[in-house]
């Protein structure tokens, strides 16, 4: 998917990471985004792959299905159930399900941050400032009194950066080898026709600012990300506030068209997007 447009730009290998797809209400919208939006455009030089071509049918994609329920950090309760309950639509199709959780997914945090650290072409106080470095200490000041202009792991980023003086260490260079076992892990179990269920974040929406207190949750899709795996996120249903859940599907590289033909059969046994019911009625 070329990223050109988007601002600010990411350049080197980082770019590769940094990849935006479209967002829709159901999976038939995002299949036509993708043949639209896919391939290369001559402007983006990573965008280097074939454009998406969508399955003819669901029972043309996955065979066997693999899930987990608990990522690097634990999932809550509503978040586990729509894990369970988007595996039963593949068994319910007669689809082999077999729990599996990768052995190396507890390094997600350390194999995101070596990605991004060895591939950036710029700092990430270059990013955050357009180009200059950010007053680093200045908003380190700013940021109890909240004048800073950035988020407090915003600034740890930059602050790590600083610290090590710019220094690719032995353990962001560990992590790089961890990123390519990981990925060959996940592909070889997969196949040729398999996927992998998990939750797309280990809670539902928090209020807001309070991912601020556990900075790092992301890592449920980012390391996919650095891992350039497709990801298709589907709404699996809501809980007992009706806050919505949803879960990610997970497949080898350039094999998009299997995430998304796995991700319909989870919308039409779910029912897929649907509005709420008052305050939260998005």
């Amino acid at each position: 998917m070329p990223g050109t447009g988007h601002f600010p730009a990411a350049h080197g290998q980082v770019r590769r990471y940094a990849v935006c797809g479209p967002l829709a209400r159901s999976v038939e919208d995002l299949e036509l985004a993708m043949e639209i939006l896919s391939g290369p455009d001559g402007e983006d030089d990573a965008a280097d792959a074939p454009p998406f071509r969508r399955l003819p049918t669901p029972e043309r994609g996955a065979r066997r299905v693999f899930w987990y329920e608990h990522g690097q950090f634990p999932s809550t309760a509503s978040m586990v159930a729509a894990v369970r309950r988007s595996v039963s639509a593949f068994t319910d199709r007669g689809l082999a399900a077999e729990p599996w959780r990768p052995t190396l997914l507890d390094r997600g945090v350390d194999i995101w941050f070596g990605a991004v650290r060895s591939g950036a072409a710029e700092s990430f106080g270059h990013v955050l400032g357009d180009g200059v470095p950010i007053p680093l200490w200045r908003e380190l000041v700013r940021l109890p009194f909240g004048r800073s202009h950035h988020t407090w792991p915003a600034l740890a980023t930059v602050l790590g950066e600083v610290l090590s003086g710019g220094r690719v260490s032995e353990k962001i260079r560990d992590a790089g080898e961890l990123r390519h076992a990981l990925r060959d892990e996940i592909e070889t179990r997969l196949g040729e026709d398999g996927v992998l269920v998990c939750p797309a974040f280990p809670r539902v929406a928090p209020r807001h600012r309070a991912p601020l207190l556990r900075p790092l949750a992301w890592i449920s899709t980012g390391v996919f990300n650095v891992l350039e795996l497709p990801v298709t996120c589907i709404p699996a249903g809501r809980d007992e506030h009706d806050l919505p859940t949803g879960v990610q599907i997970v497949a080898p590289r350039l094999r998009d068209d299997l995430t998304l033909a796995a991700a319909r059969i989870v919308q039409d046994a779910l029912g897929g997007w649907r509005p709420g019911r008052g305050l939260h009625a998005v």
